[in-house]
This record gives C-alpha cells, sequence and structure tokens, in this order.
C-alpha cells in the first residue's frame, strides 16, 4: 500500500488485518501513522468536530497525550493491564467514548463490544472528507495543542532461568533503576553535561509488570509478554535522544 500511495496521488491509504479488528493507516506522504496517533485522531475528531462526550481508556503501554487530551475536554481517562477485555470492561462500566491500545486494537462507544478496524477505518474516512485537512494536518494540529512524546519500545527474548531472575529482581524486590544515570548514554549534543539529564519519579505502580511515572509526564512500562516469551519495554519520552538513553541504561540496568 506504501509502494502504491508513494506512486499515485492519494490523500490516503487504509488496510485492516485478516479479521478486521485492527486497521492501518498511511498519511498522505506515503508513511505509516501508528496505532497511538490513530486513536488520538479519531478522539480529536470524535470530540472537536463531532462534538461527542465521555472520556477515554488506554492500557498502560498506550500514549499518554490521551490523557491531555480528556482533560482538557474535562473527560474521565484510565489506564487499564493489557489485555482488551480489560478496556472493553471499563468502557461499559463508565460510559467512555472511545478505548485502545498501542498495538492497534480500538473500540468505539456504541459499537461492537471489542476491536473494530471496519469502524475505526471508516470514521477515518469521514474525518478526511468532512475537516478537509490531511493526515499530517490534523496531527499536527493535535501536537501543537497537546505537546508530543517520542513512543518507544524495545522486546528481549528470555529463558526460563532469566523470567525467574527479572522477576526476582523487578516485581518481588523491586528493584527501580537509578534512571538519571541514563544522563551516561545521552549524546554530548543533546545535552550540556550528564547532571542536565534529570528523570524524577512521581509513581511506581505494578498492575501488570511494572511501571514508572516521572514528573515530566515521561513513562517506562516493564512486563513480560502474555502471547511470546519477551520481555516488552515501553516508554514515552521527550525526543527520540532521551528513549534511546533510557533503553540503552535499562538493558545495562537489568542485563538484558
Amino acid at each position: 500500500m506504501q509502494i502504491r500511495m508513494d506512486k499515485g496521488k492519494y490523500d490516503f491509504g487504509i488496510a485492516t488485518d485478516g479479521d478486521s479488528d485492527r486497521m492501518a493507516l498511511i498519511d498522505e506522504y506515503g508513511n505509516f501513522v501508528d496505532a497511538n496517533s490513530v486513536l488520538k485522531l479519531l478522539y480529536y475528531y470524535l470530540k472537536e468536530y463531532r462534538g461527542r462526550k465521555g472520556g477515554i481508556v488506554r492500557n498502560l503501554a498506550t500514549t499518554h497525550i490521551l490523557d491531555r487530551m480528556a482533560e482538557h475536554y474535562d473527560e474521565p481517562a484510565y489506564e487499564v493491564p493489557v489485555g482488551f477485555k480489560h478496556i472493553s470492561r471499563t468502557m461499559e462500566d463508565h460510559d467512555l467514548l472511545l478505548g485502545g491500545e498501542s498495538s492497534g486494537g480500538l473500540k468505539i462507544r456504541g459499537h461492537i463490544n471489542g476491536k473494530d478496524g471496519i469502524l475505526a477505518s471508516l470514521l477515518a474516512v469521514e474525518m478526511i472528507a468532512r475537516t478537509g485537512k490531511k493526515i499530517g494536518d490534523i496531527l499536527a494540529e493535535i501536537d501543537r495543542k497537546f505537546g508530543e512524546f517520542y513512543f518507544h519500545t524495545d522486546n528481549f527474548e528470555y529463558d526460563a532461568s532469566e523470567r525467574q531472575r527479572l522477576e526476582q529482581l523487578l516485581f518481588e524486590d523491586k528493584h527501580c533503576p537509578d534512571f538519571n544515570s541514563a544522563g551516561d548514554f545521552t549524546k554530548e549534543a543533546d545535552f550540556k553535561k550528564e547532571s542536565d539529564f534529570t528523570k524524577e519519579i512521581a509513581d511506581i505502580k505494578y498492575i501488570d509488570g511494572v511501571k514508572y511515572y516521572f514528573k515530566d509526564g515521561s513513562w517506562v512500562s516493564i512486563r513480560f509478554s502474555g502471547t511470546e516469551p519477551l520481555l516488552r519495554i515501553y516508554m514515552e519520552m521527550n525526543n527520540q535522544d532521551e528513549a534511546r538513553a533510557i533503553s540503552e541504561f535499562l538493558k545495562k540496568d537489568l542485563n538484558i
């Protein structure tokens, strides 16, 4: 699809997976629009252009920009463990407008009680037609209003002994990495000196693995996949260089 977008004069491209519970979106330049951005686009469209009421729910590995958006519209935002059943249940319990996850699943109030890639695709088409704007323009509008984070993921394979070691370290001993030490992994061009790199922890939660929340709004989530032998690390940082530094630091700190 990206090749066809490059060769043709198209406004956007859309595809669903085999069972149509997820959708993929390509912007006017032929670039893939990640699932976090799709969630931001659709929630913004529903609130700003359709005037729909209702808050959001996301899993703990999904962008916190959705929370900023909900706060702006004076709506609630909920965080749940990974697993779409938690999103569906929370949407029903609190009559929320939209729920989603960074892996691509999303649900909109009033339709099927599960992931719906077809409805998401149709809503994206309506968004482009009704606003008369390109996807890139709408995303830029969202960034100006709500700010930006850089989203990054790492996946690490492990054997049984490694899982036992990491579970003991992170979830039983509750080891807390010294994230300020990540300054050792920054590029000199990005930070004048190591002391300029500060990550002050605001909260730590263990609802699904462990998640570290920082006072500047960034965060790191570490959890074991429920479907594959992988340790997954998700994070939102202020920029790509900061994410790279945190990622390299955690590899060394956790010995993975």
